[in-house]
């Protein structure tokens, strides 16, 4: 969880460099790599924002973008503001709870210290006494409920034909 992404679009061609695709948002190639804290040019992006995306796979991709495009290349065009001076307000927002609906069957904390104290063990007294007396139940603990929200608001409309569009997600 919380690893960049990998895509491949024509599959391992290198063995040195890197077989990423080729990421152009709005004509502007991105770099895959030495992006501070981001593991993914991708991760920039807020999807509500994307407008439409086309995977880009044959040798035109090459002939286009030269052979940074090798492995294919992913154009994203991002949504623009409307001209026509209205403003327009768009506002979504989800929300989610997550619980677990299963928990796996464990030993309890005093069964497993019965385990730890048969003689089929071999444990010495010593080893046995660092198990504790707590009887925590970790599955619960770590398994707790989760609540989680992703709030998007975008505006954009146009001031005397200049087009203007601002998202915050």
């Amino acid at each position: 969880p919380g690893a960049g992404s990998t895509i491949r679009i024509r599959g391992g061609a290198s063995i040195y460099s890197s077989n990423d695709p080729l990421i152009v948002i709005d004509g502007v190639p991105v770099s895959n790599s030495n992006i501070a804290g981001i593991d993914n040019a991708l991760a920039t992006i807020n999807p509500n924002d994307i407008e439409s995306f086309t995977i880009l796979k044959d040798a035109s991709s090459t002939a286009i973008y030269g052979s940074r495009a090798s492995n294919g290349v992913i154009l994203i065009t991002t949504k623009k503001g409307k001209g026509g001076g209205k403003l327009n307000v768009n506002f979504s927002s989800v929300n989610s709870l997550s619980k677990i609906t299963k928990e796996y069957p464990v030993l309890t904390a005093a069964q497993f210290r019965q385990v730890l104290n048969n003689p089929v063990a071999s444990l010495t007294p010593a080893q046995q006494g660092e198990a504790g007396g707590a009887n925590t139940d970790w599955q619960s603990e770590i398994e707790g409920q989760a609540i989680s929200a992703d709030n998007d608001i975008s505006f954009n409309g146009g001031i005397k034909g200049l087009p203007y569009r601002l998202s915050i997600g």
